[in-house]
């Protein structure tokens, strides 16, 4: 869904999410230049890889709307509830594995499901092989 979308205006820009934390987090212009962000409203939630529109506050971006999402990775939640999206946007994913510390297969298999469930290609790496 596109929360805030009525809060886009003339005044408004496009940017794209490049981190993401909590309310706070770091976009990317149209016009190329990278500004900390905020989400003023509790309900106005984005992660990396959002189309978002924002107002300029300063030096500071307030995010007015997050665009419709595709290719949405989310994480279960510890306790029961809504699943928590992690990165929207999605085109590729790439498990990067390396054999120190021995790695967990099956959070890697879980990776690749997801990609797959989201319409995402997908490629596993490997790095430090020289450890191996």
């Amino acid at each position: 869904s596109s929360k805030g979308a009525a809060a886009t205006g003339p005044d408004s820009a496009a940017g794209l999410i490049v981190a993401a934390y909590g309310r706070r987090g770091e976009l990317v212009g149209s016009d190329g230049r990278r500004r900390p962000c905020l989400a003023p409203s509790r309900g106005l939630r984005f992660v990396c890889g959002d189309r978002v529109r924002f107002t300029a506050a300063g030096d500071e971006a307030h995010v007015t709307a997050v665009e419709p999402r595709r290719g949405l990775l989310e994480r279960q939640p510890d306790r029961p509830g809504r699943p928590e999206p992690v990165a929207a946007n999605l085109t590729h994913v790439l498990v990067l594995l390396a054999p120190r510390p021995v790695p967990d297969l099956e959070v890697a298999d879980r990776y690749l499901a997801a990609a797959l469930l989201i319409g995402a290609a997908a490629a596993v790496g490997w790095n430090k092989t020289d450890l191996a």
